[in-house]
């Protein structure tokens, strides 16, 4: 079921046994009689293009038989989209319209057995997969909302990996993942539930859903701020024993947690910064070949720093951000300087920068 902005109301279409497409004008259901309608199927997924002002459905599931063909329903007629190439057949996927990107986004489902790990966009033209970092695991029932404030297409996964919680936000350079809330808030495992964004409220809504046992009725709503996350951020230069990367466990506001680096590093200095686009009068990130680091780059404006010697080859610094329980989430960054004899003139490397999104949970 799809919203048609142009027209004013909802469109449907199929069922588990039945080939019919209804709308619903807010007073009355009605149900169309085009002259050219998709064969019947379950479990296909449908999205509304706002810019050209038609219904897309694609796949569905009939009798065993998965399909893979795109229909537009104009408001009088479906048509059967032409196109080169396609995305593999799929059931019980999830279809969204991207505003910001004027175009259809899919992902998920996936034939009788196995899920595609793909990511797939529809122009009105041709079908073509995105570019850029995918999620490590395929979801099947379970829906994605267009967030129209913040200009990203959620998807809220409650218990895809292992009844964790997670809210994966599609940006230009790809799925990144909100990670499951470290206290006693995420969402029970489920699937097959509901989801819609609220305009008004600035917020995704999560409704219902099931397991193999259990059905759930509860209302829950993702605010786009409270979720902690740790995203790259810049490049670090190799050294002898390669480039040195930084390992962060899930922060969270008014908890500590570890920030590691692992190699043959004699020390390690952690630096941490809440800006990354100027150091004083030193535009970042700031190339530090004039310090004897050709290669290297300084990608944060330092606030602090800590030097850590390492246990059995491991340098581990634990934040305390006890102080910061009251307040709002914030953004900061962190990298690592570690000391390597022989690298280069100055006798060290950096590790990649980390952006890091300290959350309520």
């Amino acid at each position: 079921m799809v919203y048609d902005t142009r027209r004013a109301r909802m469109v449907v279409f199929g069922g588990s046994f039945a080939s019919e497409t209804w709308e619903y004008d807010g007073l009355d259901w009605s149900q169309r009689t085009p002259a050219t309608p998709p064969a019947t199927r379950a479990a296909a997924a449908m999205a509304y293009d706002e810019a050209r002002g038609v219904s897309v459905l694609f796949g569905g599931l009939w009798l065993g038989v998965v399909m893979g063909d795109t229909w537009e329903w104009d408001g009088t007629n479906w048509v059967a989209a032409s196109y080169p190439g396609a995305p593999p057949a799929r059931s019980h996927h999830s279809m969204v319209f991207d505003a910001a990107r004027a175009r259809i986004m899919m992902r998920g489902g996936g034939p009788v057995s196995g899920n595609p790990d793909d990511t797939w966009i529809w122009d009105g033209i041709s079908w073509s997969t995105l570019p850029g970092p995918v999620p490590t695991t395929s979801f099947r029932f379970e829906p994605m909302v267009y967030d129209r404030d913040r200009g990203t297409v959620l998807h809220l996964s409650p218990g895809a990996i292992a009844a964790e919680s997670i809210t994966r936000v599609w940006s230009a350079n790809g799925w990144d993942s909100h990670g499951a809330p470290a206290t006693g808030t995420a969402l029970p495992y489920r699937h097959s539930y509901s989801a819609a964004y609220d305009p008004v409220r600035r917020r995704a809504w999560l409704f219902g859903g099931r397991t193999d046992h259990s059905t759930y009725g509860d209302l829950w709503e993702w605010d786009g701020t409270a979720a902690s996350n740790l995203l790259p951020h810049g490049p670090g230069c190799p050294g002898p024993a390669g480039t040195p990367t930084l390992e962060m466990d899930h922060p969270r506001l008014g908890g500590g947690w570890f920030v590691s680096l692992t190699g043959p590093y004699p020390a390690t200095a952690f630096v941490f910064g809440l800006g990354d686009t100027t150091w004083g009068p030193i535009p970042l990130p700031a190339p530090l070949a004039s310090l004897g680091m050709p290669g290297c780059s300084l990608n944060l404006a330092p606030e602090s720093w800590c030097l850590v010697a390492p246990t059995s080859g491991v340098a581990a610094y634990m934040i305390n951000a006890t102080a910061t329980q009251g307040l709002s989430p914030f953004t900061a960054y962190c990298q690592a300087l570690c000391f390597s004899p022989g690298a280069n003139t100055f006798g060290a490397v950096v590790s990649d920068s980390v952006r890091v999104l300290v959350g309520r949970y």
